[in-house]
This record gives C-alpha cells, structure tokens and sequence, in this order.
C-alpha cells in the first residue's frame, strides 16, 4: 500500500508507516523538495 500525498509533517509520514504504507508521497515535493527531504530524513534518523 502507498499514500498519495497530503504528508506534509514527520509524524504524518511515521504514521503512514506504522499504518502499513510501504511509499508515502510528501505534499509540496514538487515545489519544495530539498526542504521536504531534509525535514523528513532528519525525522527518520531520530
């Protein structure tokens, strides 16, 4: 399973995980993507 956008935070994405999503797409990817990386892999590191 895959989320399609909306993620727009660490724990929505954590979330989409614990729920079973295997892939998750970050909303503002497109036009922010380093900034929404960046948020979500130092979230990830934690």
């Amino acid at each position: 399973m895959g989320n399609e956008s909306n993620v727009i935070t660490p724990d929505m994405f954590s979330r989409c995980l614990e729920l079973g999503a295997y892939a998750a797409v970050v909303g503002g990817a497109i036009t922010r993507p380093k900034e929404m990386t960046f948020r979500i892999v130092q979230a990830s590191v934690r």
